[in-house]
């Protein structure tokens, strides 16, 4: 049976809507205050908001279970600040947010810059 899979027009779409509940959060209490962490699902709706508004190419929400959940049932440490009673650490979220952004736009720069094709003439004498 086909596997039906989403286009990236169809990610940036869903991005870009505002969703009718809001962003899934985990309500956390630190210190005595009351902070809302982020389920992975609720981190990659954020983290394409912002893609979209850059010009990147959005990721599909399975990439932040696998940065988060998938790294813990590994045996291994998240790749941004997460713990399951917490949820997504939106301070982790975001530095990691900024370097994403930095390394996808330092790229497009780069393709940007590329130097054409240079092709030398090259000359023969005929004695």
């Amino acid at each position: 049976m086909p596997r039906h899979t989403k286009t990236d027009d169809q990610l940036a779409d869903e991005a870009a809507t505002p969703s009718e509940p809001t962003t899934p959060e985990v309500e956390v209490v630190e210190n005595g205050h009351l902070t809302s962490n982020l389920t992975p699902y609720g981190a990659a709706r954020l983290v394409n908001q912002r893609l979209v508004t850059e010009g990147i190419k959005v990721i599909p929400p399975q990439m932040m279970y696998n940065y988060t959940t998938g790294q813990l049932r590994k045996g291994k440490k998240p790749l941004i600040g997460f713990t399951p009673e917490t949820g997504v650490n939106r301070e982790a979220l975001a530095t990691w947010l900024e370097t994403y952004v930095a390394k996808k736009t330092a790229v497009a720069v780069v393709e940007d810059e590329a130097p054409a094709e240079v092709v030398e003439e090259v000359t023969t004498s005929e004695a």
